[in-house]
């Protein structure tokens, strides 16, 4: 299947991101054992992906993260499906993840850091008005993230340059 073959390269820069967990193992066995426990955790399909992003078993992360948005209330869907983006573009497929992520977005408008996430996807497949739109509602919810305006003024020169 196309889940099976999706390219995915180790994030380790995610590894400081797991809590209490001396190492991404000890992490990976909390999570099993409370699965274990809570077949229908949206929250532990969740970081069960993460676990798997650490590690780049593109397949386990899908796999983990169908679970998570099959069991998420969808006020939260969102969780997974910016984590699936973000797999999808790192594995070369940005036009799906540009779909999953503003899906995101529809369910959680809030957060600046999807709004961000879906700029640089924006921007990589050269769609710069797109991501221009993105970063610029990025920096209207969070004007101190000097990121999106870094990212707005570069989208902006490119955009021009071409």
């Amino acid at each position: 299947s196309k889940r099976a073959s999706l390219p995915a390269a180790p994030e380790l820069g995610l590894r400081s991101a797991v809590p209490n967990a001396r190492n991404a193992t000890e992490f990976a066995d909390r999570i099993a054992r409370a699965l274990d426990k809570n077949q229908t955790s949206w929250v532990l399909y969740n970081m069960a992906a993460f676990y798997w992003r650490i590690k780049g078993n593109g397949h386990m992360v899908v796999e983990c993260l169908r679970r998570a948005l099959e069991y998420s209330p969808r006020e939260f869907k969102d969780v997974a499906l910016v984590s699936l983006g973000n797999v999808l573009h790192r594995g070369q497929h940005s036009e799906d993840a540009a779909i999953v992520v503003t899906a995101a977005i529809n369910i959680a408008p809030q957060y600046h850091v999807t709004h961000f996430t879906l700029g640089n996807i924006y921007a990589a497949i050269g769609d710069y008005d797109q991501a221009i739109l993105c970063f610029e509602h990025t920096t209207r919810i969070t004007p101190e993230f000097h990121g999106a305006h870094q990212r707005l003024n570069a989208v902006r020169c490119q955009r021009n340059l071409e």
